[in-house]
């Protein structure tokens, strides 16, 4: 391709690495395809998911946070009595349990609480436990030396919302990217220098495609390469170098292939 091809007419047969946005290459739709951008139908709820675990997570750390603060501050000590011992098991492990009572200023509170096996086996149910509780708070009450803060908890409620929040921001990112090109993007002519593709663990068809094109204005010949999925060329070679392509372009650091 030499830079006076950089101003012929867009070849409407030219191939697509995203073969949704053919409406848009041949006008008949203002607006790329949205499937599979971020903030739409099924990605959306499946975010969602994520970022609803993320602040339950948060929110559940942040409790237990404050407990562990108002006792380390402001907790004494009191004789407490065990109500109850269960151990609830899970696909991994058991979390072994305690229930105990004791009295504060004529009022009587029970707290269920998990402590670590050892704890567990040294109490019977009717006999006494040590428990340090916030007077101003009576129900924020833990078995003595078990005001714990979990740093391994805190490490994973951060990664986890810092992850989860990460990805949203790159995709609606690259949403409104899009969305800029749209409006103000126009499309050019271009070229596939080399494509290369394979297939992953789940049989999907992942194909790399290297291309260039002249920028308008100065001219300068732009190459970049992207991937994408693309099952419907399953059995076929892939697209030869020099075949046509288009893309969608505002400036040299802002632009797409469609």
């Amino acid at each position: 391709m030499n830079q006076q091809d950089a101003t012929r007419i867009i070849d409407h047969d030219s191939f697509l690495l995203h073969p949704e946005h053919r409406n848009f290459v041949l006008g008949k739709s203002k607006s790329l395809n949205r499937n599979g951008i971020f903030g739409v139908g099924c990605v959306t709820l499946f975010a969602s998911v994520f970022v609803l675990f993320g602040a339950v997570f948060l929110v559940g750390m942040v409790w237990e946070t404050y407990q562990w603060f108002m006792i380390n501050q402001q907790g004494v000590p009191s004789n407490a009595q065990v109500t109850r011992l269960r151990v609830s098991s899970g696909d991994d492990s058991d979390s072994y349990l305690i229930s105990f009572q004791f009295n504060h200023d004529g009022s009587q509170y029970t707290r269920e609480q998990s402590v670590a096996q050892a704890v567990y086996n040294s109490a019977e149910v009717g006999g006494n436990i040590q428990v340090v509780y916030v007077p101003s708070y009576p129900r924020l009450a833990k078995v003595a030396g078990t005001n714990n803060l979990s740093l391994g908890m805190l490490l994973f409620v951060f990664v986890w919302n810092s992850v989860v929040y990460l990805v949203i921001f790159f995709a609606i990112r690259q949403y409104r990217r899009r969305k800029f090109l749209e409006r103000n993007g126009k499309m050019l002519p271009g070229e596939i220098l080399e494509s290369t593709h394979s297939t992953d663990s789940d049989g999907d068809l992942s194909l790399k495609v290297e291309y260039a094109f002249y920028a308008p204005e100065s001219k300068k010949r732009l190459t970049k390469t992207e991937r994408a999925l693309c099952n419907d060329l399953k059995g076929q070679r892939p697209p030869a170098p020099g075949t046509p392509v288009i893309i969608l372009f505002y400036n040299e650091q802002h632009y797409m292939l469609l």
